[in-house]
């Protein structure tokens, strides 16, 4: 089966021909000698990848959201009070600006006035 030029294929056996092409043209070329170093030079770079990439920003994520606990903690409380003042103020009645009376009309029952 032909493929048109300019279009990807995405089945298993075109990613089988790639790598059978990949290694027939680059690692089967070379000497046992020099197959064997990169096999190590690859097992002595994976740790420091592995470090440099999976564990330490996960590390240094831990510890931000470990030092970010308290400061949400006080958030929460703060808006958690916030919520109780809105709630007791909804409930207060219709007064003048300030004060909290219920006669808006009648100042003279004021006693910010």
């Amino acid at each position: 089966m032909a493929r048109k030029p300019g279009l990807r294929c995405c089945r298993r056996e075109c990613y089988e021909s790639k790598l059978a092409h990949f290694r027939k043209r680059y690692w089967d070329a070379r000497s046992p000698q020099e197959r064997k170093c990169a096999q190590a030079g690859c097992m002595g770079i994976d740790p420091v990848l592995m470090y440099f990439v999976l564990w330490q920003p996960a590390r240094t994520a831990v510890k931000k959201l470990h030092a970010s606990i308290p400061v949400m903690h006080m958030e929460a409380e703060r808006l958690r009070n916030h919520a109780s003042e809105v709630e007791m103020l909804r409930h207060r009645p219709a007064g003048c600006a300030g004060c909290g009376c219920a006669e808006v009309n009648d100042r003279k029952f004021c006693t910010a006035a």
